[in-house]
């Protein structure tokens, strides 16, 4: 790694080419953009909520996807990432658990409306916004990290700066303002998962607003730092994570082949255990009824990820999705992965034909 990584950045978000991308990667690109649409054009009373009280289709012309409205870029950007993220389906980077399209796709899709840019400019800037986001996650986010922060508000804003920056043919001076101003707007707390509240939509919302606001004043000439990102007072140091910072540099490893896509419609870490349900009971075909109790082994992050390990009651949607018991039962008992599990109200804790499953703390 050299002396300036914020340099590094930049210089990556510039050169990269569509036809430097190999052509997995822009399918990929591809499938992840299909995915983010299938999310974010789902309404929800999240999404109704925010248009209600944010959106205004005669202030600009960025379309606002779902709603039949126009906004300006930033919020657009804001109004389109709210529904994808109310659905808990968007997809994952499972090593930092932070969900990259509804930040990236949110705010190059706003800003693509309102300038004049191909289809390949759009692809290309989204492998470099996972790309960002990906190796960002890789340095700052553990799991003593995750227990606080989401981390897809904590990699967003600085990730889609740098898809935004590629998408907006910045050069490399404006990049590097992009990204140390997106870089101040870093955050997102995790108690949202303790207390079942719906603030986590807005995560990546705030994230995608601030990334056009900061592609677009640095088009515009206004500063801001590199160091922003990885200086002595930068985004790695308040994470303790500039010993990591060397994740962030070198060629690009095209990360978003590591992207999965969830068969759930619920967090990242109940996706493998409902899956191994699912399997169970197409195998086995168990009666719900006679099931005793679930012994379920699960990763230390995924085990603290709060919200994760609720054996209940569980009394609304957001809390059923988060929790790996809730869930896993729910898949037993209706005999697969079906979005009803999570969008009905939610059993609680041993009422109903399935008794609370157990709970193993020992990772697995």
């Amino acid at each position: 790694m050299g002396d300036d990584l914020a340099g590094e950045l930049a210089d990556f978000c510039v050169g990269t080419t569509t036809a430097l991308v190999p052509a997995d990667v822009l399918d990929k690109a591809k499938l992840c953009l299909t995915d983010f649409l299938s999310a974010a054009l789902v309404p929800s009373d999240e999404s109704r909520i925010a248009l209600r009280a944010l959106g205004n289709p005669r202030a600009g012309t960025a379309l606002v996807l779902g709603a039949a409205a126009g906004a300006p870029a930033p919020a657009a950007a804001y109004l389109t990432s709210v529904p994808a993220a109310a659905t808990g389906r968007t997809d994952t980077h499972v090593e930092s658990s932070s969900h990259p399209g509804m930040v990236v796709f949110s705010a190059l899709l706003a800003l693509a409306g309102q300038h004049e840019v191909s289809g390949g400019r759009v692809l290309s800037a989204a492998v470099v916004g996972y790309e960002v986001m990906c190796r960002l996650g890789s340095a700052m986010i553990t799991s003593e990290v995750a227990a606080t922060f989401r981390p897809t508000g904590v990699l967003g804003p600085v990730a889609a700066a740098a898809a935004c920056a590629h998408l907006l043919a910045l050069d490399e001076a404006a990049t590097r303002a992009a990204l140390g101003m997106a870089a101040n707007a870093a955050c997102g707390l995790n108690h949202w998962a303790r207390a079942a509240t719906q603030e986590h939509v807005l995560h990546s919302a705030t994230a995608a607003r601030t990334d056009v606001e900061s592609a677009l004043l640095a088009a515009a000439g206004l500063t801001a730092s590199g160091g922003a990102v990885d200086g002595e007072a930068g985004l790695l140091a308040a994470f303790g994570a500039r010993d990591r910072a060397h994740r962030l540099a070198g060629g690009p490893g095209f990360a978003i082949r590591d992207i999965v896509h969830k068969p759930a419609p619920a967090c990242i870490y109940v996706q493998g255990p409902c899956q191994l349900a699912e399997e169970i009971g197409r195998r086995h075909r168990p009666d719900p009824a006679r099931v005793e109790s679930v012994r379920i082994g699960l990763a230390e992050q995924a085990v603290r990820y709060p919200g994760c390990d609720n054996s209940g009651p569980i009394s609304d949607v957001v809390a059923a999705q988060l929790s790996v018991q809730f869930s896993v039962a729910s898949v037993l008992a209706s005999g697969g992965i079906l979005d009803r599990n999570w969008r009905t109200r939610p059993i609680p804790r041993r009422t109903g034909s399935l008794p609370a499953p157990g709970w193993s703390r020992t990772p697995g």
